[in-house]
């Protein structure tokens, strides 16, 4: 509910925002899973993509403690190929040919910063070599307009 934050969601999705749900990411200090390229639109039965996921830094986050990387100029071009990764990955999906994608944009945050970025733009972090944990609380926004193709996903 933080104005701060919901100002700019509002500039992405409109005015009407419903709060799909929140999570916390941790790599603790040394983790060596690690976050395939992934888009979250592909984890989610909506019939419309119209979700962005703001990304709080609880701790500071940079290269050495697995920073988010994100491929720029993926968000529109819908759903990307992917398989189920392989190796000790904390998410399963993994898309196909990122490296032909273009370089990645390093997602660093001081604790206490945020970003945001959209349900369809292809996203990941390596392992966390470092001796810092590395934590973020994902909070994930759509507009009422965005409907469950499975109505007994969003139930609890």
């Amino acid at each position: 509910m933080n104005p701060t934050i919901l100002n700019y969601v509002e500039d992405i999705i409109g005015p009407e925002i419903i709060v799909l749900g929140s999570h916390f990411f941790c790599k603790n200090a040394n983790d060596p899973k690690f976050v395939p390229w992934r888009q979250d639109s592909s984890c989610w039965p909506f019939e419309t993509s119209r979700t962005v996921t703001v990304w709080l830094a609880i701790d500071d986050a940079d290269e050495e403690n697995s920073v988010m990387k994100f491929i720029p100029q993926t968000y529109d071009k819908g759903h990307l190929q992917w398989k189920e990764a392989s190796g000790d990955h904390v998410l399963s999906q993994e898309i196909l040919s990122v490296e032909s994608m273009g370089e990645p944009v390093v997602n660093s945050l001081k604790a206490g910063q945020f970003s945001l970025h959209a349900d369809m733009l292809a996203h990941g972090s390596s392992v966390n070599n470092s001796n810092r944990r590395r934590c973020g609380l994902t909070i994930r926004y759509c507009p009422p307009t965005v409907k469950a193709i499975d109505p007994g996903w969003a139930k609890s």
